[in-house]
Protein backbone atom coordinates (compact mmCIF):
# COMPACT_ATOMS: atom_id res chain seq x y z
CA UNK A 1 0.00 0.00 0.00
CA UNK A 2 1.25 3.83 -1.11
CA UNK A 3 2.39 5.98 1.90
CA UNK A 4 1.81 9.54 1.87
CA UNK A 5 4.05 12.14 3.09
CA UNK A 6 3.88 16.15 3.85
CA UNK A 7 7.18 17.13 1.99
CA UNK A 8 7.12 20.25 3.55
CA UNK A 9 6.81 18.47 6.86
CA UNK A 10 9.53 16.04 6.12
CA UNK A 11 12.09 18.58 5.19
CA UNK A 12 11.74 20.13 8.68
CA UNK A 13 13.92 17.05 9.73
CA UNK A 14 16.54 16.67 7.30
CA UNK A 15 19.43 19.18 8.27
CA UNK A 16 20.37 22.06 5.83
CA UNK A 17 23.85 20.72 5.27
CA UNK A 18 22.30 17.83 3.66
CA UNK A 19 21.35 19.50 0.64
CA UNK A 20 21.51 16.37 -1.93
CA UNK A 21 18.52 15.03 0.52
CA UNK A 22 16.65 17.69 0.89
CA UNK A 23 16.91 17.92 -3.06
CA UNK A 24 15.69 14.22 -3.64
CA UNK A 25 12.93 15.01 -1.39
CA UNK A 26 11.76 18.47 -2.60
CA UNK A 27 11.61 17.20 -5.99
CA UNK A 28 10.62 13.97 -5.72
CA UNK A 29 7.56 12.94 -8.11
CA UNK A 30 4.09 14.08 -7.04
CA UNK A 31 1.14 11.82 -6.22
CA UNK A 32 -2.12 13.20 -6.77
CA UNK A 33 -4.02 12.12 -3.14
CA UNK A 34 -7.28 13.32 -1.84
CA UNK A 35 -8.34 12.72 1.80
CA UNK A 36 -10.09 9.84 2.08
CA UNK A 37 -13.99 10.34 3.49
CA UNK A 38 -15.75 7.83 6.02
CA UNK A 39 -19.08 6.83 6.90
CA UNK A 40 -21.69 4.70 7.99
CA UNK A 41 -25.37 3.80 6.77
CA UNK A 42 -28.14 4.50 8.84
CA UNK A 43 -30.90 2.14 7.97
CA UNK A 44 -34.73 3.02 7.69
CA UNK A 45 -37.32 0.20 6.68
CA UNK A 46 -39.19 2.21 4.39
CA UNK A 47 -41.52 -0.58 3.21
CA UNK A 48 -41.81 -4.34 1.66
CA UNK A 49 -43.16 -4.71 -1.23
CA UNK A 50 -44.34 -9.16 -2.62
CA UNK A 51 -41.74 -10.05 0.85
CA UNK A 52 -38.94 -7.98 -0.02
CA UNK A 53 -37.61 -5.45 1.62
CA UNK A 54 -36.77 -2.28 0.56
CA UNK A 55 -34.61 0.31 3.25
CA UNK A 56 -33.74 4.08 2.84
CA UNK A 57 -29.78 4.15 3.04
CA UNK A 58 -28.47 7.56 4.90
CA UNK A 59 -24.75 8.77 4.38
CA UNK A 60 -23.46 9.80 7.78
CA UNK A 61 -20.86 12.25 5.79
CA UNK A 62 -23.65 13.52 3.54
CA UNK A 63 -26.95 12.96 4.87
CA UNK A 64 -28.22 12.08 1.39
CA UNK A 65 -30.69 8.90 1.26
CA UNK A 66 -31.38 6.45 -1.10
CA UNK A 67 -33.67 3.61 -1.24
CA UNK A 68 -31.81 0.11 -1.85
CA UNK A 69 -33.49 -3.16 -1.90
CA UNK A 70 -32.57 -5.87 1.00
CA UNK A 71 -30.10 -8.39 -1.17
CA UNK A 72 -28.60 -5.46 -2.53
CA UNK A 73 -27.80 -3.27 -0.05
CA UNK A 74 -24.85 -5.06 1.25
CA UNK A 75 -23.00 -4.47 -1.80
CA UNK A 76 -23.01 -0.31 -1.15
CA UNK A 77 -19.52 0.20 0.12
CA UNK A 78 -19.36 4.32 -1.06
CA UNK A 79 -21.93 6.24 -1.07
CA UNK A 80 -23.17 7.51 -4.46
CA UNK A 81 -23.17 11.02 -3.37
CA UNK A 82 -20.30 12.19 -1.41
CA UNK A 83 -18.18 9.18 -2.08
CA UNK A 84 -17.43 8.33 1.39
CA UNK A 85 -16.31 4.84 2.34
CA UNK A 86 -18.73 2.91 4.52
CA UNK A 87 -17.06 1.41 7.31
CA UNK A 88 -18.27 -1.67 9.59
CA UNK A 89 -20.37 -0.34 12.06
CA UNK A 90 -23.59 -1.13 14.46
CA UNK A 91 -25.59 -1.40 11.40
CA UNK A 92 -24.11 -4.59 10.20
CA UNK A 93 -22.69 -3.94 7.11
Amino acid sequence: MARYTDVDELLKYIPSEEMMSRFAVAYAPIADVAPVKHGTWIENLSYEYNGDKVYDLICTNCGRSFKAEDWVRKDYHYCPYCGAKMEDGDNGL
